[in-house]
């Protein structure tokens, strides 16, 4: 891999580096972005995001296609900011146009509005790099849908990308960035491709959920925001935003790019958890499952708890909280066995043990079997043992204790 895509701890990429196409620069913590039209400087919420994972053919066959993407932001402000990612590209995305409306029920409920870079209306992302656009005047409540347009003009051969995107992204060839009528978008993809955050103005504390599939949702309805992240939100809406930070397959000590899951999560936690994340405050650290059930042998307690030990200084370096997470119930899922269940439970003993993290949430508690606690609660279970469904993720954000955050 090169030097250019070796990031977090340990050295290599940093946002404030790559982010200087746009003339944005994002540093830890609280963040001032590009000036309004009126010279008002802008103080940014992280409210939505999705973490790339690696790089996948472009959606469709055409040089330049346009992405109608819905996500739903946990906070609001007067103004937005959308963050573009061309970093595991190996050739440099001209963004021809980006236009922002509000939604209803996936389809716009308003005007769109352009979004510039720079106060220009087209970007080049060089390879390898980010792209944070200027403030946009549109006011959003927490809790409401944005559509997010982006004419792709000129794209890579493989775009970086977030594979398990528990959303529709529709995709229409050519420009048709800011069209009312979705005639043109006739093809659905459940990945997300460039689009990696979204912010608002104002300055609220940020929570973001960092880890694997759990964590991003896998089992959960699509398109209906479900995820563990999202129903959290919906408890904490008007008090503290919340954002996603996680990748299915994402294991903490293995880098998974060729596979679309990711830098491990030690190389990617600066990254993704703290500099993608303007506002964040506190991050709820829930990973490990994979390094255990998805890898044979499977990682020891005693290393993977030395994994959770670099994130947690990294975020304390920054004055952020880490929480932790007990990884969740997993018997009878594919490649788990009881050589694995017993890992899982040495780790899950030392945190809750203390002196790892700043504070647990018992994921694992909330979501066992009372009568056979290594296994999935039956209605919690999505069929494979391992992702909870719909009712099983809001038994995880009903365990979070607000009073943590």
């Amino acid at each position: 891999m090169g030097a250019r895509r070796r990031a977090v701890l340990g050295g290599g990429v940093c946002l404030a580096a790559s982010l200087a196409v746009t003339g944005v620069a994002i540093g830890s913590g609280e963040q001032r972005g590009q000036a309004v039209r009126s010279g008002a400087a802008v103080r940014w919420t992280a409210t939505w995001s999705a973490s790339m994972g690696g790089a996948t053919a472009k959606p469709v066959s055409a040089s330049s296609y346009t992405l109608r993407d819905v996500v739903r932001v946990s906070a609001g402000g007067s103004a937005v900011r959308i963050r573009l990612s061309n970093f595991y590209a190996r050739q440099n995305a001209v963004i021809g146009r980006v236009m922002v409306a509000p939604a209803r029920q996936g389809a716009p409920a308003g005007r769109f509005v352009p979004v510039t870079f720079n106060g220009r209306r087209q970007v080049t992302i060089p390879a390898g790099k980010h792209a944070a656009s200027d403030a946009v005047r549109l006011r959003v409540g927490a809790g409401a849908d944005l559509i997010v347009d982006t004419h792709v003009r000129k794209s890579p051969a493989k775009v970086s990308f977030h594979a398990t995107g528990k959303a529709t992204t529709r995709v229409a060839r050519g420009d048709h960035a800011g069209a009312k009528a979705a005639g043109a978008f006739t093809v659905s993809k459940t990945s997300r491709y460039f689009l990696t955050g979204v912010d608002v103005s104002g300055s609220r504390r940020v929570v973001v959920a960092f880890g694997d599939s759990i964590t991003d949702g896998s089992g959960s309805t699509t398109d209906r925001d479900r995820r563990y992240p999202d129903r959290l939100a919906a408890r904490l809406r008007g008090r503290l935003a919340v954002t996603n930070a996680g990748i299915a397959g994402n294991r903490m000590l293995d880098d998974q790019v060729s596979r679309g899951a990711g830098l491990a999560g030690v190389r990617r936690f600066t990254s993704h958890a703290l500099d993608q994340q303007p506002g964040v405050r506190t991050v709820i650290l829930l990973q490990g499952g994979n390094d255990i059930t998805g890898r044979t042998p499977p990682r020891t307690a005693a290393e993977m708890v030395a994994g959770y030990r670099k994130m947690v200084a990294a975020a304390h370096k920054r004055g952020i909280r880490v929480l932790g997470g007990t990884i969740t119930p997993r018997t009878g899922a594919s490649g788990h066995t009881a050589a694995k269940e017993r890992v899982r439970a040495e780790v899950n003993r030392r945190i809750r043990a203390g002196g790892v993290f700043d504070g647990v949430i018992d994921f694992d508690a909330a979501l066992r079997d009372p009568a056979r606690p290594a296994r999935l609660r039956a209605a919690y279970d999505s069929g494979d043992h391992r992702h909870p469904n719909d009712r099983g993720y809001a038994a995880m954000a009903a365990a979070v204790n607000l009073g943590l955050l």
